[in-house]
Protein backbone atom coordinates (compact mmCIF):
# COMPACT_ATOMS: atom_id res chain seq x y z
CA UNK A 1 0.00 0.00 0.00
CA UNK A 2 2.80 2.21 0.94
CA UNK A 3 4.29 2.27 -3.23
CA UNK A 4 1.04 3.06 -4.27
CA UNK A 5 0.83 5.84 -2.19
CA UNK A 6 4.00 6.81 -3.03
CA UNK A 7 2.93 6.46 -6.90
CA UNK A 8 0.07 8.21 -6.22
CA UNK A 9 1.97 11.42 -4.59
CA UNK A 10 4.34 11.24 -7.85
CA UNK A 11 1.74 11.52 -10.29
CA UNK A 12 -0.12 14.09 -8.15
CA UNK A 13 3.24 16.15 -7.94
CA UNK A 14 3.78 15.49 -11.87
CA UNK A 15 -0.08 16.98 -12.31
CA UNK A 16 0.48 19.96 -9.64
CA UNK A 17 3.39 21.28 -12.01
CA UNK A 18 2.10 20.85 -15.57
CA UNK A 19 -1.10 22.58 -13.71
CA UNK A 20 0.87 25.60 -12.08
CA UNK A 21 2.88 25.98 -15.70
CA UNK A 22 -0.54 25.97 -17.52
CA UNK A 23 -1.97 29.03 -14.95
CA UNK A 24 1.17 30.96 -15.22
CA UNK A 25 0.96 30.71 -19.47
CA UNK A 26 -2.86 31.85 -18.75
CA UNK A 27 -2.38 34.82 -15.78
CA UNK A 28 0.47 36.05 -19.06
CA UNK A 29 -2.45 35.90 -22.17
CA UNK A 30 -4.55 38.04 -18.88
CA UNK A 31 -2.20 40.54 -18.25
CA UNK A 32 -2.18 41.83 -22.13
CA UNK A 33 -6.38 41.90 -21.48
CA UNK A 34 -5.77 44.08 -18.09
CA UNK A 35 -3.58 47.19 -19.48
CA UNK A 36 -3.43 46.83 -23.32
CA UNK A 37 -0.77 48.50 -25.22
CA UNK A 38 -2.29 51.59 -27.38
CA UNK A 39 -0.65 54.68 -28.26
CA UNK A 40 -1.16 56.43 -25.21
CA UNK A 41 0.89 54.14 -23.09
CA UNK A 42 3.18 52.97 -25.47
CA UNK A 43 5.29 53.40 -28.46
CA UNK A 44 3.23 52.02 -30.88
CA UNK A 45 1.49 54.45 -33.71
CA UNK A 46 -2.27 55.45 -33.05
CA UNK A 47 -3.14 53.64 -36.34
CA UNK A 48 -2.43 50.23 -34.37
CA UNK A 49 -4.85 51.01 -31.98
CA UNK A 50 -7.09 48.33 -31.17
CA UNK A 51 -11.11 49.20 -31.63
CA UNK A 52 -10.00 52.65 -32.95
CA UNK A 53 -13.49 53.00 -34.60
CA UNK A 54 -13.90 54.60 -38.09
CA UNK A 55 -12.45 57.79 -39.20
CA UNK A 56 -15.24 60.44 -39.54
CA UNK A 57 -16.08 61.37 -43.24
CA UNK A 58 -15.99 64.62 -44.67
CA UNK A 59 -19.07 66.72 -45.46
CA UNK A 60 -16.84 68.64 -48.16
CA UNK A 61 -18.03 68.26 -51.68
CA UNK A 62 -15.32 67.32 -54.20
CA UNK A 63 -14.44 69.93 -56.79
CA UNK A 64 -13.60 67.82 -59.46
CA UNK A 65 -10.27 69.57 -60.22
CA UNK A 66 -7.17 67.86 -59.80
CA UNK A 67 -4.77 67.83 -56.85
CA UNK A 68 -1.85 69.88 -56.71
CA UNK A 69 -0.74 73.50 -58.79
CA UNK A 70 -3.70 74.31 -61.10
CA UNK A 71 -3.30 75.20 -64.42
CA UNK A 72 -3.10 78.62 -65.28
CA UNK A 73 -2.16 80.09 -61.93
CA UNK A 74 0.86 82.13 -61.62
CA UNK A 75 3.16 80.99 -58.85
CA UNK A 76 5.42 83.30 -56.90
CA UNK A 77 9.52 82.98 -55.97
CA UNK A 78 11.75 84.33 -54.05
CA UNK A 79 14.36 86.83 -56.34
CA UNK A 80 17.58 87.77 -55.26
CA UNK A 81 18.23 90.95 -53.98
CA UNK A 82 20.92 93.56 -55.49
CA UNK A 83 21.15 95.01 -51.87
CA UNK A 84 21.13 92.06 -49.03
CA UNK A 85 20.73 92.50 -45.21
CA UNK A 86 23.94 90.63 -44.64
CA UNK A 87 26.16 88.39 -46.54
CA UNK A 88 28.40 85.73 -44.78
CA UNK A 89 31.10 84.75 -45.79
CA UNK A 90 30.66 80.40 -45.10
CA UNK A 91 33.55 77.89 -46.11
CA UNK A 92 32.82 74.20 -46.30
CA UNK A 93 34.92 71.37 -46.59
CA UNK A 94 34.88 71.34 -50.14
CA UNK A 95 35.64 74.96 -50.45
CA UNK A 96 38.89 74.27 -48.33
CA UNK A 97 39.34 71.55 -51.19
CA UNK A 98 38.63 73.24 -54.20
CA UNK A 99 41.40 76.36 -52.45
CA UNK A 100 43.74 73.47 -52.26
CA UNK A 101 43.58 71.93 -55.68
CA UNK A 102 44.02 75.63 -57.16
CA UNK A 103 47.16 75.40 -55.49
CA UNK A 104 48.24 72.59 -56.27
CA UNK A 105 47.36 72.94 -60.07
CA UNK A 106 48.39 76.63 -59.95
CA UNK A 107 45.30 77.26 -61.75
CA UNK A 108 42.96 79.62 -61.37
CA UNK A 109 38.95 78.22 -60.25
CA UNK A 110 36.22 79.98 -60.43
CA UNK A 111 34.63 81.05 -57.13
CA UNK A 112 31.23 80.04 -55.45
CA UNK A 113 29.02 82.03 -53.70
CA UNK A 114 25.63 82.09 -52.08
CA UNK A 115 23.80 85.27 -51.28
CA UNK A 116 20.75 85.13 -49.08
CA UNK A 117 18.53 87.86 -48.12
CA UNK A 118 16.89 86.96 -44.68
CA UNK A 119 13.99 89.02 -43.11
CA UNK A 120 13.46 89.80 -39.69
CA UNK A 121 10.70 87.88 -38.14
CA UNK A 122 8.12 90.70 -36.16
Amino acid sequence: IITQLLHQLQQQSEEIALLKKHISVLEEKLSGYEHPKNSSNSSTPPSQDPFRGKRTMSLREKSGKKRGGQAGHEGVTLTFSENPDTVINHKSELMSYLIALQVMTKRKLTKCCIIMKVKEVK
